[in-house]
C-alpha cells in the first residue's frame, strides 16, 4: 500500500467493493480495497490482519489522509442464521456473546477469526473518532457484532448514531433489514421496505443456489450491497463535485523535488512579433516559441497546470486580433 497524494476513501472488508467503485465514480481518491478474496474490481489480494497492512492503515489515519473509512465487517460468525436445522450451526447465542462451549474445532476457527475481526473494527473505529475522521461499519440489523461490548463502546459515543435500512428499498430482491453505525450522519440511508406502496416480493435468504457447480449460501450472496445504495452512499461521503479528473487536478509535488516555488512567475519579456504570432497561432501555425507568452504564466502544482492547459481555448475557437 503506497501513501496517496490526497484525502483519500478506503473500504475494509470490500467483498465486491460496489462502494469503493461508487465514490471513485464521484471523483473521490480511493484506496485499493482491502479484501482478501480478488474479484472484478479487487485486483490484489490484501489481508487487514497482515500487521504491515493493519500499521500502514492506522497511519493514514493518524496522518489524516483518510478522510472516511468503511468497515463491511464478516457477520458469518455473528449471524442468528446459524441454527440447529442441518445448515451451519449457531457460534454464539445471548447467553455466550464471545462464543459458544463445545464447539468443533473447526468453528472453533471460525469464531476466533470473527472475534479478532471485530476487535480490529472497533480500535480503528474507535481511532478514526479520537481524530474526528468519518466512518461507518454494516452488519445485518439482527447480528450479534451489536451486542459485542467494543461495538457498544462505540455506538455510545456522542455524535455516533446507528441508521437501519431494507435492502429492498434500493432495488435488493430480498428484504434483509440492515444497520449502520457511523459518525457520519447517513440517516438519508435509512429507508424502511416500502411494501405498502410498492407491492413487491421478498426473497427468502434460507438455503443455496447453484454458482459455476457450486453451491453457494443465499445469505452470502445478500452480502454484496445493491448498486442504488452505493450511489446514495457515495453521495453522502463524497458530495461535492462529481468530476472524474478531480483526483488529477488534486496532484502535488513533494516541496524536495521541487526546483522553483510556487507562484514564481515564468520569464518572457514581450516581442515585437507578437502580433504576427497570435496571428499565425489563430491559423494553427507556430512563427517562433518566444514570440508568445508561455500557456502557464506562473509555477504551478502538476493537478494545477493540467486543469489550466485544459482550459486554454483552441486556435480556431477565437479570432486574432486585426
Amino acid at each position: 500500500m503506497q501513501r496517496p497524494s490526497g484525502p483519500v476513501f478506503v473500504e475494509v472488508f470490500a467483498g465486491e467493493a460496489g462502494l469503493s467503485q461508487a465514490v471513485s465514480a464521484r471523483g473521490m481518491q480511493i484506496l485499493p480495497p482491502i479484501e482478501i478474496v480478488i474479484n472484478n474490481f479487487v485486483k490484489e489480494k490484501v489481508d487487514i490482519l497482515d500487521p504491515a497492512v493493519f500499521q500502514h492503515l492506522q497511519f493514514l489515519i493518524q496522518e489524516g489522509i483518510v478522510i472516511f473509512i468503511h468497515f463491511g465487517t464478516p457477520c458469518s460468525s455473528f449471524s442468528i442464521a446459524r441454527k440447529h436445522d442441518g445448515g451451519p450451526p449457531p457460534l454464539r447465542d445471548r447467553q455466550h456473546l464471545w462464543g459458544r462451549h463445545g464447539l468443533s474445532r473447526r468453528d472453533r476457527e471460525k469464531l476466533l477469526l470473527g472475534n479478532k475481526f471485530m476487535a480490529l473494527t472497533a480500535a480503528l473505529a474507535t481511532l478514526c473518532y479520537d481524530r474526528g475522521i468519518l466512518w461507518s461499519i454494516e452488519n445485518p440489523a439482527s447480528s450479534f457484532l451489536w451486542r459485542m461490548p467494543p461495538v457498544q463502546a462505540l455506538a455510545a459515543l456522542p455524535r455516533v448514531k446507528q441508521f437501519l435500512l431494507d435492502m429492498c428499498r434500493f432495488g435488493a430482491p430480498h428484504k434483509k433489514p440492515t444497520a449502520l453505525l457511523s459518525s457520519a450522519d447517513l440517516s438519508p440511508l435509512a429507508l424502511d421496505c416500502d411494501m405498502a406502496v410498492r407491492p413487491h416480493v421478498h426473497e427468502p435468504l434460507v438455503g443455496t443456489v447453484l454458482i459455476a457447480n457450486e453451491q453457494v449460501f443465499k445469505t452470502k450472496l445478500a452480502q454484496v450491497y445493491p448498486p442504488a445504495l452505493c450511489r446514495a452512499w457515495a453521495g453522502l461521503i463524497a458530495p461535492g463535485d462529481t468530476d472524474p479528473l478531480a483526483p488529477t487536478f488534486s496532484m502535488v509535488t513533494r516541496p524536495e523535488d521541487r526546483k522553483r516555488p510556487i507562484g514564481q512567475a515564468l520569464p518572457w519579456k514581450p516581442h515585437k512579433q507578437q502580433i504576427t504570432a497570435e496571428k499565425a497561432s489563430a491559423a494553427g501555425y507556430q512563427l517562433k516559441r518566444a514570440a508568445l507568452p508561455p500557456l502557464l504564466p506562473v509555477e504551478m502544482e502538476p493537478g494545477q497546470a493540467v486543469k489550466a492547459a485544459l482550459e486554454v481555448r483552441y486556435p480556431f475557437h477565437h479570432r486574432a486580433r486585426a
